[in-house]
């Protein structure tokens, strides 16, 4: 609904398939220059990203397919960072989880771990 209300509203052109072959060129020569492989937008998040910006403000044609340009950039990098760091904490993970250390020929502290029965610094009053 939110969708043909805007395009019913928008400049000639500002959702053809010209303007998203320019868009989707545009952003794989911007992120060419950070990633190697090569990165397609489809159509369909084209159109959604095209439709937030005219949501915002209208503005020239030029001006707003750069705006969406710089937003489809900025929302994949974004991505790419967060998806590495859970990628390296997940390839780390196990090595955090064991017991005993292979390179110093370790293993954890029992000195330092606290029974059931023991007496800690807990008190518990109940009214």
């Amino acid at each position: 609904m939110a969708f043909t209300q805007m395009t019913n509203m928008s400049p000639p052109g500002y959702f053809s398939k010209s303007s998203y072959d320019y868009i989707r060129c545009k952003v794989k020569k911007i992120l060419s220059h950070d990633f190697v492989d090569n990165v397609y937008v489809d159509d369909n998040s084209i159109a959604r990203v095209l439709l937030r910006v005219l949501e915002r403000r209208l503005e020239t044609v030029d001006k707003m397919f750069n705006l969406a340009i710089m937003e489809i950039c900025n929302e994949f990098k974004t991505y790419q960072l967060e998806r590495v760091k859970t990628l390296r904490l997940e390839r780390y993970y196990p090595q955090t989880q064991q017991i005993y250390n292979n390179l110093s020929s370790t293993g954890p502290d029992l000195q330092m771990i606290k029974l059931s029965k023991q007496p800690s610094t807990f008190r518990f009053f109940f009214a």
